[in-house]
């Protein structure tokens, strides 16, 4: 795999949506089980471009959710699971929008000319947390949940995104690493006030369990070539390496509400990305999508959301394939 900095990191839900490979089939043994609860939100461009779509927690009934001609990535649950938070550049730069949980009532919460990505709710839904470039390189940022008092925690040289609460709400964890150089992005956690500021280890994407006590991970191996899902305590101690494969990425690492199973995503179908999920201990690992788009960033919906479960899937609206050639038109430089 070659080696990759830490923008292209950011923008790899955004490249694997937009650029699917293999076939999409499951391995044998690899199918979804009846038993997982729950929701889980995720981005793909399986009609033409990236898209947040949710499906049960265990791969069935896949609803998309936006539906437009642009990008719409980085999904994140409100605590409460009614809303999701997520980044888009359908006004041109990326900004953060939040939308209700079926997809209604989308509404813009942040409007600068930067570009602002990866937000995080605070486990109270008072607040969001986000990366932005707008003070010239990528820093933490929090405000209120409707958009209003704007606040920079980190002011930090390199590149910083990712947050992510812990559930008390006192500390954000988050990575960091330089923009142009080859892997090296690090895992911090600070106070969730901006202070504090401590490096953990190595990796990328961290999510915090829902007890508290330990940081599921992505980190890079330069010996394997590749990014694999780890788990550490909350102090560093007892990391342990969750995904063993020897020739594909494992990314975007997030934990069931229940903190029992790990969803992720993983290109080793072929290379075609794609969502599983696992045990916390790593074992017990199932496929959840099988589509030739790539699906990527996985988001599981909190306890007691509120939702339900969903019977079966349906078309968002309109025809798909008008919906896609229409896209598809409107992006076509010149037109």
């Amino acid at each position: 795999m070659l080696q990759i900095g830490l923008v292209a990191l950011l923008a790899l839900a955004i490249v694997a949506a937009c650029s699917g490979s293999g076939d999409g089939r499951a391995d044998p043994g690899e199918r979804p089980v009846s038993d997982l609860q729950g929701q889980i939100a995720f981005v793909s461009s399986r009609h033409g471009n990236n898209e947040i779509y949710v499906m049960n927690a265990n791969g069935s009934a896949v609803t998309r959710l936006t539906d437009n001609c642009t990008v719409d990535g980085a999904p994140a649950w409100s605590p409460n699971g009614k809303r999701i938070a997520f980044m888009t550049n359908r006004d041109g730069n990326f900004e953060i929008y939040v939308m209700n949980a079926d997809g209604s009532a989308v509404n813009r919460l942040t409007n600068d000319l930067a570009s602002d990505r990866t937000p995080a709710w605070s486990p109270d839904g008072e607040r969001i947390a986000f990366a932005s470039d707008r003070d010239g390189t990528y820093d933490i940022y929090v405000m209120n949940a409707d958009g209003s008092g704007v606040i920079r925690l980190t002011n930090d040289a390199a590149v910083v995104a990712a947050p992510a609460w812990s559930p008390d709400g006192d500390q954000i964890a988050y990575m960091s690493g330089g923009r142009f150089v080859p892997v090296d992005a690090t895992i911090y956690v600070m106070n969730a006030g901006g202070s504090g500021a401590a490096q953990l280890v190595p990796g990328a994407f961290p999510a915090w369990s829902p007890d508290g006590t330990r940081i599921t991970f992505s980190s890079f191996s330069s010996a394997l070539e590749h990014f694999d899902i780890y788990v550490m305590n909350a102090d560093t101690s007892g990391r342990a390496r969750l995904t063993e494969s020897s020739f594909a990425d494992d990314f975007f690492p997030d934990w069931s509400p229940d903190g029992t199973r790990i969803a992720f995503s993983s290109e080793r179908a072929g290379g075609n990305r794609e969502i599983y999920s696992m045990n916390a201990d790593g074992s017990g690992q199932i496929r959840l999508t099988d589509h030739p788009a790539p699906d990527v960033w996985p988001r599981w919906s909190p306890a007691d959301d509120g939702v339900g479960r969903m019977e079966s899937s349906f078309k968002f609206r309109g025809n798909d394939d008008e919906i896609v050639t229409e896209c598809h038109r409107l992006r076509r430089p010149g037109v």
